[in-house]
C-alpha cells in the first residue's frame, strides 16, 4: 500500500514538472524576441546584475548609467514573459530568467565559453549546465539546482564583490 502511494505520488509530481516544462518552453518560443531583445539590453548595460520588480543591483542603476525609464522598459519586457527576475553575469555572459513560481523551470541563457573563462568560473567550456535541457541556439531550460545554483552564485558573487568583501 506504502509503495503503491509513493508510486503515484511520484507520478503525480512528474506530470506537475513535465506540464511545467512544456508551459515554460511554449512561453519561450512564443516571446524569443522579448526573451532576446531582453538579453540585449544585459549586454548593453554591462552593469546592471539583477533586476525584479521592485529591486536592481546596483541598487541606483543611475550610478552606471541606467536611466528609470530603461529599468522601467526592462520590468514591461519581464512581464510580458512572465519572468519575476533576471540575474546577469557579464563576465560569464549568463543570464538566468526565473518565473514567480517557486520550484518551476528557469530559462537559462548559456554562451559558450573560451577555455580560459570555463576554468576561471568552473562552468562547462561547449555545453549548457548540467541538469538542462537544450532549447535551441544558447538557449535552455534550466530544473536542476546544480546548474542554477552554480549560475546564481556567479551572479551573487559579483553581486557581493560590487558591495562587499568576495564570499570566502
Amino acid at each position: 500500500m506504502l509503495l503503491a502511494i509513493a508510486a503515484l505520488t511520484a507520478m503525480a509530481c512528474s506530470c506537475y514538472y513535465w506540464t511545467s516544462d512544456a508551459h515554460r518552453i511554449s512561453m519561450f518560443r512564443a516571446h524569443k524576441s522579448e526573451y532576446e531583445t531582453l538579453l540585449n539590453m544585459l549586454q548593453h548595460d554591462r552593469g546592471l546584475k539583477f533586476i525584479n520588480s521592485g529591486l536592481s543591483v546596483p541598487e541606483d542603476p543611475g550610478i552606471i548609467g541606467i536611466s528609470p525609464r530603461r529599468i522601467a522598459e526592462y520590468r514591461r519586457y519581464m512581464s510580458k514573459i512572465g519572468s519575476a527576475a533576471i540575474y546577469y553575469e557579464p563576465s560569464v555572459g549568463s543570464a538566468v530568467f526565473t518565473s514567480g513560481t517557486v520550484g518551476a523551470p528557469v530559462i537559462v541563457y548559456f554562451p559558450m565559453q573560451s577555455a580560459a573563462a570555463a576554468e576561471k568560473y568552473g562552468v562547462p567550456l561547449d555545453r549548457p549546465p548540467a541538469q538542462s535541457f537544450h532549447i535551441e541556439g544558447n538557449w535552455c531550460l534550466s530544473f536542476g539546482e546544480v546548474s542554477l545554483n552554480t549560475i546564481v552564485l556567479l551572479s551573487f558573487q559579483s553581486i557581493l564583490n560590487a558591495k562587499h568583501a568576495p564570499i570566502t
